[in-house]
């Protein structure tokens, strides 16, 4: 169980729990995890600091430059701008 990344029934086991209550967490945000396609993905430095955190939610981190890029994308496909702190903003930074 030393992966970086796992799926949705190895984060059910890393942390005791049903693949179903993991799936309804990822769904609300309250676990922090990626969607990739169908499937869902699980950083174990994630999950172990969201343990860490006592595990009620997870208010996700707007990385600077993950946020540049989205608002490069979004100005390429609406024509609009978003500012930095628009996008922390959004994301609870």
């Amino acid at each position: 169980m030393g992966q970086d990344v796992m799926t949705v029934e190895q984060a059910a086991e890393f942390l005791q729990t049903s693949r179903d209550t993991i799936l309804r967490k990822a769904r609300a945000g309250t676990l922090p995890a990626a969607k990739l396609g169908r499937e869902w993905r699980f950083r174990r430095t994630d999950l172990d600091a969201w343990l860490a955190a006592g595990g009620d939610r997870y208010e996700p981190l707007v990385d600077e430059g993950m946020a540049m890029e989205l608002a490069k994308r979004r100005r390429a496909d609406t024509g609009k701008r978003t500012s930095l702190a628009e996008m922390k903003k959004r994301h609870g930074a």
